[in-house]
């Protein structure tokens, strides 16, 4: 079984991480763990002339600070002896294509 385990600040990600261990305790159970990360403005800002710097520091800041929330999250999974790999994405959304997270179809850019 594969799961993506879509995480942020919210008071639900506790509650979607317990409903987790409960539902995927066999070790052969995938968890992705993700947050997305949305640009600060529209995605075609960045196209626009003049694009401030500081929307992109603003941007990998918050990237910084999902991964410090999937990094744990993630770990504390494995010490439950789950399979669960991380994952923070810039983009405006995300497809999970049954193997992983994909950009295709999405805004990502890498």
């Amino acid at each position: 079984m594969q799961i993506l385990l879509a995480i942020d600040d919210s008071k639900f990600t506790a509650a979607a991480v317990q409903t987790v261990l409960i539902q995927a305790r066999s070790y052969s159970t995938e968890i992705q763990v993700l947050q997305v990360v949305e640009p600060p403005l529209h995605s075609g800002a960045r196209e626009m002339e003049g694009y401030d710097s500081a929307i992109h520091a603003a941007w990998e800041a918050e990237s910084r600070q999902a991964e410090a929330w999937v990094a744990p999250t993630a770990k504390g999974l494995r010490s439950q002896g789950l399979k669960a790999a991380k994952a923070v994405e810039q983009c405006d959304a995300v497809v999970y294509n049954g193997r992983g997270v994909s950009r295709e179809n999405s805004s990502c850019d890498r």
